[in-house]
């Protein structure tokens, strides 16, 4: 398996797939999940903030975007009593509580809003009725806090699926359903992102033939998508982290490819994406994780970026909202002094 040859590095052992134990109906209908509820306010601070899964170092770092990008982060949740084992992907809700998925112990931690320090979580998602395996991407729904995870494997065909989760689920809980099975055509999901409705965007890291499926709100079980964007005018090469923003244009950033391409709202088939960024300018190096703030700017993480005076320097790169081609980032942030940022939210 090509696309996690950077996880098998670290020596984990293979890990078993997974079934769906009949979690998921061979026809179910794409509305399966109710997408109504209780509007929760917006947590006040000093955020918008950049939140950053590190897989080497067990840790999830913040920073606010107003800050220098020189500047340390102003929370940095990392311990023993934390509980993140290799995480991989991070969301953020609403009131700023924070999820993480991690690799290593197929797990959800969740971590109040403000969190710092060897904190324990206030909520894990941990055991073998939760179905998580190779836990690699998180979402939540906007419209009802529903907990979405992309894991790269198991499900009904072996090839990956979807599991969801209630928003307050703590301890072994089954997921409240899945999308899995051959209509699906998930092949190996590594990342997932809802829109303000609910509509869900996978991406889905086989190689050569990568895609994106996109999956009308509430979808359940062996379900259809309503969008397959897939083929060689694409650009699509081993897609990682995936992000909609308030125009519903879609952004990848193709983990070996070295890009980042951007597809107007409802693109759908073998399309030329309305973006690209790449080229040696851009420094783009194994692009991992990939948000979008209010303003469209683009921020993806480098996965490993050696450097001749410190090989481990591991960055968040910066794009303006209407960057396209051979372009430098605006900002360049260094996130870590270890190997491996993953996941990145910003909220």
């Amino acid at each position: 398996m090509r696309i996690l040859e950077h996880v098998v590095a670290l020596g984990i052992a293979t890990l078993a797939l997974a079934s769906c134990n009949g979690a998921a109906s061979s026809s179910s209908g794409p509305l399966g999940l109710a997408q109504s509820a209780p509007q929760i306010s917006e947590h006040s601070g000093a955020c918008p903030c950049l939140y950053v899964a590190d897989n080497d170092s067990n840790s999830v770092t913040v920073y606010p975007l107003s800050s220098n990008p020189k500047q340390p982060p102003t929370q940095v949740i990392s311990g023993s009593n934390t509980g993140l084992s290799l995480p991989s992907a991070v969301a953020v809700d609403k009131r700023a509580n924070i999820y993480v998925t991690n690799l290593y112990s197929k797990s959800v931690t969740i971590y109040a809003a403000g969190s710092t320090g060897n904190v324990a979580p206030t909520a894990t998602i941990s055991g073998k009725h939760t179905l998580l395996n190779w836990d690699l991407g998180i979402a939540l729904n906007p419209v009802n806090g529903d907990i979405y995870v992309a894991n790269e494997l198991g499900g009904s065909t072996g090839d990956g699926y979807i599991t969801i989760y209630r928003p307050h689920s703590n301890g072994d809980v089954r997921p409240i359903g899945s999308i899995t099975g051959p209509a699906t055509e998930l092949a190996e999901p590594v990342s997932v992102a809802l829109d303000a409705s609910g509509k869900i965007y996978v991406s889905n890291s086989v190689v050569p033939n990568s895609t994106v499926t996109v999956y009308a709100a509430g979808s359940l079980g062996n379900v259809a998508p309503i969008q397959v964007i897939g083929g060689s005018n694409t650009g699509l090469y081993n897609p990682y982290g995936i992000a909609v923003d308030s125009s519903l244009n879609l952004y990848v950033a193709n983990f070996e490819e070295n890009s980042i391409t951007i597809y107007a709202a409802g693109s759908n088939g073998n399309v030329a994406p309305m973006a690209t960024i790449s080229g040696n300018e851009t420094k783009l190096d194994f692009p991992y994780g990939l948000a979008v703030d209010k303003h469209s700017k683009v921020y993806v993480s480098e996965f490993y970026r050696p450097n001749p005076s410190n090989p481990y320097l591991n960055e968040v790169l910066r794009f303006a909202a209407d960057a396209n081609g051979n372009v430098k980032p605006g900002e360049t942030r260094n996130v870590s002094p270890y190997w491996w940022p993953e996941g990145i939210a910003i909220r």
